[in-house]
């Protein structure tokens, strides 16, 4: 079950969730769900792995705003 807590980004249409320690997803928002397009995973570097999937939150962000 997801806590608003793990949700540590929130872009215009996609999200990052953070499922452990150094381990994020990102998911695309939809109209009744939302669905899983990236993760990133870094188990000794956990702020590099949040800090790239933020990017990769954005980035896809700008590529669906096109």
């Amino acid at each position: 079950m997801t806590n608003e807590q793990q949700i540590v980004y929130e872009g215009f249409k996609h999200w990052v969730f953070e499922k452990d320690l150094g381990w994020f997803e990102v998911y695309r928002k939809g109209a009744t769900a939302s669905e899983r397009v990236a993760t990133v995973h870094y188990s000794t570097e956990p702020t590099m792995a949040r800090e790239k999937a933020i990017s990769e939150c954005i980035r896809r962000d700008y590529i669906h705003e096109k």
